[in-house]
């Protein structure tokens, strides 16, 4: 059987990745399950918009447990804090298939993204 060549592109870029790229595919990740949930909720397939903010929310639970807290100080914890909150609005959107909660949480992902890109900077 032949492999699917994007899936080892998408194997080989994970593994050779920082953990700030990580983060910021993370991110990349949870945005474009967000998109699709929303599309779904336009056009009224409830269970595309369930599976994908399941996935949102699966990618968000990750970057909860990989926060070091001893390391991170108040600032993982308050990181903590922001992904528990996102959580929570995207269990409300997906319940309530109301795109105002996964918008709010696609504009807080895309600030912590930029955050993210601009600290990058800083270090390299």
């Amino acid at each position: 059987m032949i492999a699917d060549p994007y899936r080892q592109y998408q194997q080989i870029k994970i593994t050779s990745s920082t953990r700030e790229d990580l983060i910021l595919l993370a991110y990349d990740g949870a945005i474009k399950f967000i998109n699709i949930s929303l599309k779904g909720i336009n056009e009224g397939e409830l269970e595309k918009v369930h599976f994908n903010s399941i996935k949102a929310q699966a990618i968000i639970s990750e970057l909860m447990v990989s926060l070091d807290m001893d390391r991170g100080g108040e600032i993982a914890a308050n990181l903590y804090k922001i992904y528990e909150y996102m959580n929570y609005r995207l269990t409300v959107g997906n319940a309530m298939k109301d795109t105002g909660p996964f918008m709010e949480i696609k504009n807080l992902l895309f600030e912590l993204r930029e955050a993210w890109v601009e600290a990058k900077k800083n270090v390299s």
